[in-house]
């Protein structure tokens, strides 16, 4: 069982009788709960990063991109970020996993990379009309040591989404590859 979950909380502008920014509406998606019906592991740090991504699929409710650089799908601590699709009431209709293993991503992800330790989406980056997601990866070694006072370690995924959350292209942006040298 994940010792993290995932806490989706919403708010609106100021409308009758609410106050800019506060919360109307919340939810835990741990797994096992709120339509995720996925078994983590322990140690898989589920919830360590999340984002809204936008609406991916098309069908008027935003998609949540959610961080676990625990999971070990490409070595211990690979990590990974699962999209979760859902529903108008928070919870989950479907997800993807994009990790070493799912998902569509090509680069390898190693040991200790930790992928998911940090997600944000940018919006549609290449103009294709799907949303993009961008996942640090603080553990990663290209060009260094994984000591994270090493000012070469870590890397930065651009992933070029599809709408059913597949990776359709990357990018990797690290101390050898990406031109960030």
């Amino acid at each position: 069982m994940g010792l993290l979950g995932a806490l989706l909380a919403w708010a609106t502008p100021a409308a009758a009788g609410n106050e800019p920014g506060d919360v109307l509406g919340s939810l835990r998606i741990t797994e096992r709960t709120a339509g995720f019906d996925v078994l983590l592991a322990d140690g898989d740090g589920f919830g360590a990063a999340v984002t809204l991504v936008g609406d991916l699929d098309g069908d008027g409710v935003g998609e949540v991109a959610v961080g676990a650089p625990g999971d070990d799908d490409g070595g211990e601590d690979a990590g990974a970020v699962w999209l979760l699709f859902r529903e108008e009431d928070g919870s989950v209709r479907s997800w993807q996993k994009i990790s070493a293993a799912e998902g569509g991503l090509v680069g390898p992800l190693d040991a200790g990379d930790r992928f998911g330790a940090a997600v944000t989406s940018p919006g549609d980056l290449n103009g294709d009309g799907t949303l993009d997601l961008i996942v640090g990866a603080p553990g990663d070694d290209d060009g260094g040591s994984v000591i994270f006072t090493d000012p070469s370690v870590g890397a930065v995924w651009v992933l070029f989404l599809q709408p059913d959350g597949q990776v359709k292209a990357e990018r990797k942006l690290s101390a050898t590859e990406g031109g960030f040298n």
